[in-house]
């Protein structure tokens, strides 16, 4: 054992505000060492005991319900065997009869029950079938027997009745003869299994055997102690069903042992004649679950009394180990006040020796610490002059505004560097400036990223507008800047024009200012059923529209037809008047076209070229000479009869064989009107064989037998201005 003493007060001399740091870390370790690793000891026994009682009561909730719901399953297998054992006689006897014979309503004859059915007397009814009722009842297969006319009246009933009776039966036997359905004879449930009857191949009414749901239950009772309930008020099991009061166990936490009466509910839904009836299955499992509460309790109690023994015992290892412990720390809050002659007993290797080490560590440290100091303070010097240095030279690489900011920064740091007063301490806790200066000039180079950043970001989004995403994707690019000129591919696509009939008298009447709105607000109203339908704004003409859709051709017709619906509102609520109804023409061809950019590298557009694009633009032109304003090439009109279009297609039809520039053969083309009103399309679909033979009688070159039949179907149809245009232009 060794004693140590300091000759002088080290802490003194240098700092005194190092004494308090050293007084406060103390106590700290005082408080870390003696209470605070005890209280997490007990604190994580304490979570642990929680965590435990937790999943107790969980695992109780759950072993409740999974006791509710492996009863109620197993009672409702029951049941249903139940059912279906008696289901199973009811059909046997219908349709089989006894072994060894057949099915009475099999028998024909003068004095079968068929032949008795038919004179619909109450008379031979009960003569043909009493003793075979009587026979059925009294062997427990049935208790009713219902027979129906024709006409579902009810012809006699065998079975206890009442005076006026109230029948709910269903007659329909479209389903399943396993199925089982519910019915009610004079206010009470039963099983039931209709069935027709036939002389002659006709059906002359349907029998009903029922079985009472009494003798099932009671039966059901006796296997399992549960009950049968109806769900309904009116329609009782048996007439002195009383409904049970279903009450679940309270979760209370310190309630364990006794338990309110609590009952495993099943709930089952069967058809019930043109209704539906639910039967629940009940039963008092009061007993189980106080059984499980009780297992809980012990569980509790045995987990409770382990904490504390655990708790115990740690408490007092923790006590014991801390007694040469608290000698160290009273000997280290000396030392913190200043008192370097303080006796620290150094033993082996335990926590006191430990201590004792570490001040001596300190004390060593802190002269080296002070002798390096000057020399940090001559580098600390030479590295503030490059930053300042780097700073200004990076200052003026930046904007103006920026630049000006981070010279004003490195200027005002100059100065509080300069007017720090010279101290000797051991511990300054001045702070450096240059830190500083360098934190300001990487905030002010963020925020001038972000901004460029977002810049870039709203020009990218920009140049977007003016270049579809959708050229890009079909040219492989992933962004606008991969994009130069002459990058092309060939691909099928729909192509789409569009054009406003008469825009430029229309633009006349209204000054440039209103012209741009209408224009803007009837493209903001068509562009959407465009993209909608997987298409795209190649280019605006003017106040014309050409469009791309380059996957299913169907998609470019459903967009053209949706372009006039939304046309036609945009007239009725949002021209405001102003000018007159808007009238637009789409011609639509399918086809290979060249996709790419033209232009150079300081201009770029993108577009597509070929026969497509320019059948196209010309079907366009023809709605104005057909009077019909959506007209689609034979190309895109063999799309259309695929399996998934043949609805569309039907709304389509031949308008004529046209010659289009730069084709040697006439191309034919077809009104798209399933944009009309449904009476129009449905008018337009009967008469479309009249109209298209007119048609190709026309295109034999019989202009006086096509103008004859074109004749004879605008007297037949007079508001169809397409055929009255077509009479024109053969007269013409």
């Amino acid at each position: 054992m060794q004693e140590m003493r300091f000759p002088f007060n080290i802490f003194t001399l240098k700092n005194v505000q190092y004494r308090s740091r050293l007084t406060l870390m103390v106590s700290g370790i005082k408080m870390l060492l003696k209470t605070k690793i005890l209280a997490v000891f007990i604190g994580s026994f304490v979570i642990v005991g929680i965590i435990l009682l937790g999943q107790n009561l969980r695992a109780r909730a759950i072993i409740e319900e999974t006791a509710i719901s492996e009863i109620g399953t197993a009672h409702k297998i029951i049941w249903d065997k139940i059912l279906d054992s008696a289901n199973r006689d009811l059909q046997l006897y219908a349709f089989k009869g006894e072994p060894g014979s057949g099915s009475i309503w099999a028998l024909r004859g003068s004095r079968s029950p068929i032949s008795a059915i038919e004179t619909k007397k109450s008379t031979q009814i009960e003569r043909a079938l009493g003793k075979y009722f009587d026979s059925l009842k009294s062997e427990g297969i049935l208790d009713h027997i219902l027979i129906y006319d024709e006409k579902n009246t009810l012809l006699y009933h065998f079975g206890t009745q009442k005076q006026e009776g109230i029948y709910n039966v269903r007659l329909d036997v479209k389903n399943s003869e396993n199925q089982l359905i519910l019915a009610s004879i004079n206010s009470r449930i039963a099983l039931q299994l209709a069935f027709p009857i036939f002389s002659n191949g006709r059906v002359i009414g349907s029998v009903v055997y029922a079985k009472d749901m009494d003798a099932l239950a009671k039966r059901f009772e006796s296997d399992t102690t549960a009950q049968i309930l109806s769900g309904s008020d009116t329609y009782q099991i048996s007439e002195n069903s009383v409904e049970i009061k279903k009450t679940k166990a309270p979760s209370y936490v310190f309630n364990f042992l006794n338990s309110e009466p609590t009952y495993s509910s099943t709930e089952i839904v069967y058809p019930f004649g043109d209704n539906t009836l639910s039967l629940n299955i009940v039963k008092d499992i009061t007993e189980t679950v106080n059984a499980n509460n009780a297992t809980f309790v012990s569980s509790l109690i045995a987990i409770s009394v382990f904490m504390l023994a655990i708790s115990g015992f740690v408490f007092v290892i923790l006590s014991r180990g801390f007694q040469p412990l608290n000698s160290a720390i009273e000997a280290l809050e000396a030392l913190a006040k200043g008192d370097m002659s303080v006796n620290i007993e150094q033993k082996s290797n335990d926590e006191v020796g430990q201590i004792s080490l570490a001040v001596q560590s300190f004390r060593k440290t802190a002269i080296e610490f002070d002798m390096m100091k000057e020399k940090t303070k001559i580098s600390q010097g030479q590295q503030r002059d490059k930053i300042y240095k780097a700073s200004m030279e990076m200052a003026a690489l930046l904007p103006d505004e920026v630049s000006e900011k981070i010279q004003a920064d490195i200027s005002n740091t100059r100065k509080k560097s300069s007017l720090l007063p010279e101290n000797n301490r051991l511990f300054d806790t001045s702070e450096d400036q240059t830190l500083m200066l360098v934190e300001k000039i990487f905030s002010r180079l963020s925020k001038e990223i972000t901004d460029q950043f977002g810049r870039q970001i709203n020009l990218t989004k920009a140049y977007q507008r003016f270049v579809p995403k959708e050229l890009l994707i079909n040219l492989d690019k992933k962004v606008i800047t991969d994009l130069s000129a002459g990058d092309h591919i060939k691909k099928n696509v729909s192509v789409l024009f569009s054009d406003i009939r008469a825009f430029t008298t229309m633009a006349e009447k209204l000054s440039p200012e209103k012209t741009f709105v209408l224009l803007n607000n009837y493209l903001a109203t068509v562009i959407p059923e465009i993209t909608r339908y997987g298409g795209y704004v190649d280019k605006y003409i003017g106040d014309a529209i050409m469009a791309i859709f380059t996957d299913d051709p169907a998609n470019s017709v459903r967009s053209g037809v949706e372009m006039l619906k939304a046309l036609r509102r945009f007239n009725e609520t949002e021209l405001g008047g102003y000018a007159d109804p808007l009238r637009i023409g789409i011609g639509i061809n399918s086809g290979s076209v060249i996709m790419g950019t033209l232009g150079t590298e300081e201009r770029l557009e993108g577009t597509v070229i070929g026969d497509a694009v320019n059948i196209a633009a010309r079907l366009e032109s023809l709605t104005k000479l057909y009077k019909c304003p959506m007209l689609i090439s034979d190309a895109t009109f063999q799309f259309l009869q695929g399996s998934n279009n043949t609805n569309l297609s039907e709304m389509c039809r031949k308008v004529d064989f046209a010659e289009v520039k730069g084709k040697s053969e006439k191309i034919t083309i077809y009104e798209v009107f399933a944009w009309q009103d449904k009476s129009v399309v449905d008018e337009k679909i009967n008469s479309k064989v009249k109209f298209e033979k007119a048609v190709s009688v026309k295109n034999s070159e019989n202009s006086e037998l096509a103008a004859e039949l074109f004749g004879a179907y605008s007297m037949e149809h007079p508001l169809d201005e397409v055929a009255r245009q077509q009479v024109f232009l053969l007269k013409k």
